[in-house]
């Protein structure tokens, strides 16, 4: 980009200068950078001979451009324009119609949109758009809990393309839809079907969620070995096993084995989880109160407005249960300043602390 811009300021009357509007357009469009590919595209095409080779690819561009930025009705104009101009261009009138097709679901309109993929699969058979057609019909059906279909659809992509670089992928979401549908056995069965070295973190996914199925359905020597797995080879998942291993335990209530699986859960890197550190302290701290261990709950509720004072969420809810502590010791004064502090920090549970402040100023002058 910094030559390509260096060329347009140092040589303004350049015959190039117009094909460097085409070329800074695709290093930005390398980048993600959907804004300036689709202002330097438009550019481009407003300047650009009828003849010229790059017009074909350069409305796929822009239809991309605007499809990454959530402008759905104009990407799929373009894609439409294309279609009916660059007739000759089969690789990107394939592509435009299956952009259609999903610029179709993201406007809403699920029933042209599945129509569209449907008929991708049947039409281009055994290409990648059939691939992506069917990949996207199935995800439909699974997070509209239509498991059946889903299931139907994942199956039938494995069986047309088992050497597909997507096949793995397909694997787990039929493993989710199987599970969803409480046929774990089938689940267990696709999932560990995914290839342990062509994906490292989808594989240890999959582990995840058979780990999942075995501590709730099935035997628990398999959950617990699956999780030690986990443990053992997959760095980035080590948090989520150590968590999934503490809710194993907390099913069982033995407190004691949960509190030392969130704690090394705790001490393991965040990886590829979305469990923070502020979560953990709150669970450690909520099975202390389980088995009535008020001060060592209180001690860990505390450590999170201390330690992570953005997370306001979490800081809000220690609180809470902090004073409900206080409450149920009869620590008045100590709840009442656990209230001001939630007061202070203007959160939705605002109502609340100011309802219980004032039942304590009410109930308690005496005590």
């Amino acid at each position: 980009t910094l030559s390509f811009q260096s060329l347009q300021a140092n040589f303004p009357d350049s015959r190039y200068l117009i094909e460097v509007q085409y070329y800074l357009a695709v290093a930005y469009f390398q980048k993600g950078d959907w804004i300036n590919t689709r202002d330097h595209i438009r550019d481009f095409i407003k300047n650009a001979s009828k003849t010229s080779e790059y017009l074909a690819e350069t409305n796929f561009l822009l239809g991309l451009a605007h499809f990454n930025l959530e402008e759905h009705p104009q990407a799929l104009k373009i894609f439409e324009k294309i279609i009916k101009n660059f007739p000759e261009h089969s690789e990107i009138i394939r592509k435009s119609e299956l952009n259609i097709a999903k610029s179709y679901y993201n406007m809403g309109n699920v029933k042209e949109s599945l129509k569209r993929f449907k008929l991708l699969t049947n039409k281009f058979p055994e290409t990648t758009i059939a691939q992506e057609a069917f990949i996207w019909i199935g995800d439909h059906y699974l997070n509209s809990f239509d498991f059946n279909n889903a299931i139907s659809y994942y199956q039938e992509f494995i069986d047309r393309f088992p050497g597909s670089d997507k096949v793995d992928i397909v694997r787990y979401q039929l493993g989710q839809a199987y599970q969803a549908s409480e046929r774990y056995d089938q689940a267990i069965s696709i999932l560990n079907e995914i290839d342990l070295k062509s994906d490292h973190e989808l594989s240890a996914k999959a582990k995840l969620s058979i780990a999942g199925i075995f501590s709730k359905e099935l035997d628990s020597a398999s959950a617990m070995k699956t999780y030690q797995s986990i443990i053992a080879t997959s760095p980035e998942f080590k948090r989520d096993a150590h968590f999934k291993l503490a809710e194993f335990y907390r099913s069982r209530k033995d407190y004691k084995k949960v509190i030392d699986e969130y704690t090394e859960a705790l001490k393991s890197e965040k990886g590829k989880s979305q469990i923070n550190n502020a979560q953990l302290h709150f669970s450690i701290a909520d099975s202390y109160e389980l088995i009535n261990q008020s001060k060592e709950a209180i001690d860990e509720y505390f450590k999170i407005p201390y330690l992570y004072p953005n997370e306001k969420k979490w800081v809000v809810k220690a609180y809470l249960r902090v004073a409900r502590i206080f409450e149920d010791n009869e620590q008045w004064d100590e709840a009442k300043n656990i209230y001001d502090k939630i007061i202070g920090l203007n959160a939705d549970e605002l109502k609340f602390a100011q309802e219980r402040l004032e039942w304590i100023e009410e109930n308690t002058v005496n005590q």
